[in-house]
């Protein structure tokens, strides 16, 4: 039995040309002793980008321009990706398309696709590509999207000000094994930020959501998001293009009780990360910083398109194993993504502590055009030996 780690990675814009499509599957299971050799899969539908995500052995592709379509992926072998099957026309009920995917999040055997410059969200079952549920948010626009265990969140604008949203997965009771979204509460924020779009993530237990301005950690409970908000040290904090969450452990892997968010922003090679006990993260917070792959000012300013982070996480819950891609520019003019993959673990007593953020083996880099902004997701799963076939029987004994 051994254990695969693999990263996905896309890129995502809202308008450009059509034109062949990809993204990349990245093994990171044999770093540091191999350096990680990222596949490049070209996806069956043309367009001018992607957003992706994965869980377990499947991973999840939308087309962030064109008509909606979430595409399956078997990543069993991630040298060799597997096409499973696609949602087709499917989220185009009553005739109207989704315009594209804008954010997409996979748990388990579901998928939630956002509608890009849309206010609707789709629910995908494994089992049932072509038949997704569809259902308006109420949110004017849509941003990011997060599913995990019974709840999922959202997060966009509403009347003009950045919003968080909090939805109960429930059984579909006209079909017991399809499930259902219903709501439960919307937050407001600051007024909208132009350029610096809203972004959230979810472990199962707490929600992260940055509204353009700073960086906020709800406790779900009950469908009600209740707000710790905390402003992470450790890096500016306007504008962000991605932030994640998850549980925290200390350097002999236990999980702590804490809670460990990572973002990062344009123009800076560094994710930053916070973590904090809860209930009064005020008190006890503390953070730190870690490069995103690649040495400051190696080809000049990083480029401006930030980066993207997503820590693992499996049907059980989140790790502090996070994976980054940030975008930096060759001498050339090239732009690439640097995908890292970083151990997190922490140290904490007495209202004091530190986080230890180590890099696992090389980075990979994969190319990607100008106009493009980063998409990541990271799946954690164990492969078993299959044994020979015909199964060996032991010798007969002879006969006395």
């Amino acid at each position: 039995m051994s254990e695969k780690i693999v990263v996905v990675v896309g890129s995502i814009v809202s308008a450009g040309e059509y034109e062949p499509n990809y993204f990349w599957v990245i093994d990171f299971s044999n770093v540091p002793a191999e350096p990680p050799s990222p596949v490049q899969v070209l996806l069956p539908f043309q367009g001018s980008g992607c957003v992706v995500d994965c869980s377990g052995t499947l991973a999840a592709v939308g087309n962030s321009t064109g008509p909606g379509i979430v595409t399956i992926y078997d990543i069993s072998d991630p040298a060799v990706p597997r096409y499973i099957g696609d949602t087709g026309a499917a989220l185009s009920p009553e005739g109207y398309n989704f315009n594209g995917i804008g954010a997409i999040s996979f748990y388990a055997g579901y998928v939630l696709a956002a509608e890009a410059n849309g206010r609707r969200v789709a629910l995908i079952e494994m089992g049932s590509l072509q038949s997704p549920d569809v259902y308006e948010t109420g949110l004017d626009t849509l941003a990011d999207v997060a599913i995990f265990g019974q709840y999922a969140v959202f997060c966009g604008t509403s009347v003009y000000k950045n919003a968080f949203q909090v939805a109960n997965v429930n059984s579909n009771s006209d079909n017991y094994n399809l499930p259902s979204l219903q709501y439960a509460a919307t937050t407001s924020f600051s007024d909208a930020v132009e350029y610096s779009p809203a972004f959230c993530d979810f472990d199962g237990v707490n929600a992260v959501f940055s509204d353009g301005t700073g960086v906020y950690v709800f406790g779900i409970s009950d469908g009600t998001p209740t707000a710790s908000p905390v402003v992470p040290s450790g890096g500016e904090l306007a504008p962000l293009t991605s932030v994640t969450i998850a549980e925290s452990q200390n350097a002999e892997g236990v999980y702590s009780g804490g809670v460990m968010t990572a973002w990062a922003g344009p123009g800076s090679q560094y994710v930053n990360l916070s973590f904090f006990k809860p209930p009064t993260p005020e008190a006890n917070v503390f953070g730190t910083s870690a490069s995103l792959g690649d040495l400051p000012n190696t080809y000049g300013s990083p480029n401006q398109n930030g980066a993207a982070l997503k820590f693992s996480r499996t049907i059980n819950g989140t790790s502090a194993l996070l994976a980054t891609a940030g975008v930096t520019q060759t001498a050339s003019g090239v732009q690439e993504y640097v995908v890292s993959l970083f151990n997190v673990s922490t140290a904490y007593s007495h209202g004091h502590g530190s986080i230890d953020v180590t890099q696992q083996g090389q980075s990979a880099i994969v190319q990607l055009r100008s106009t493009l902004d980063a998409t990541i997701g990271i799946a954690t799963f164990y492969t078993f030996p299959v044994p020979p076939f015909p199964v060996p029987f032991p010798h007969r004994f002879e006969e006395l």
